[in-house]
């Protein structure tokens, strides 16, 4: 290929893109109790996946994730309603819904811990 050829096939003006903020992703970092899941909640058409127990204040649609992955885990939902299972399950039926425009992490660092006691263990 020569120059010619390479320029014709790169971009020749700029194109402004117009994001969208469902299709973003943010990282809030606060203090406990700084209100983060409260904020994050207000988001119309969201989903909650919780790692920890805050979620109890919280009304929204929310999924307990138990464990990283389990070799015949149950999914089964609590006294309250909310549905519990593994973060293998919660992603694979995610990447087959459309049903939710949000997916909020409560907390990113036990999910990290989750998924790092799955692998290490």
């Amino acid at each position: 290929m020569n120059t010619q050829e390479a320029n014709a096939l790169l971009p020749d003006a700029p194109v402004k893109s117009i994001p969208n903020p469902k299709g973003l992703v943010y990282l809030l970092i606060a203090p406990p109790k700084f209100g983060k899941t409260t904020w994050m909640a207000d988001i119309p058409n969201s989903l909650l996946l919780a790692f920890e127990r805050g979620h109890a204040f919280h009304s929204i649609c929310k999924i307990a994730i138990d464990k990283w992955d389990g070799h015949k885990f149950e999914m089964y939902d609590d006294e309250e309603g909310c549905r519990h299972m593994t973060m293998k399950q919660a992603a694979e039926i995610l990447e087959a819904s459309d049903k939710f425009d949000f997916v909020i992490f409560d907390t990113a660092d036990m999910a990290v811990k989750k998924c790092t006691d799955y692998w290490l263990n």
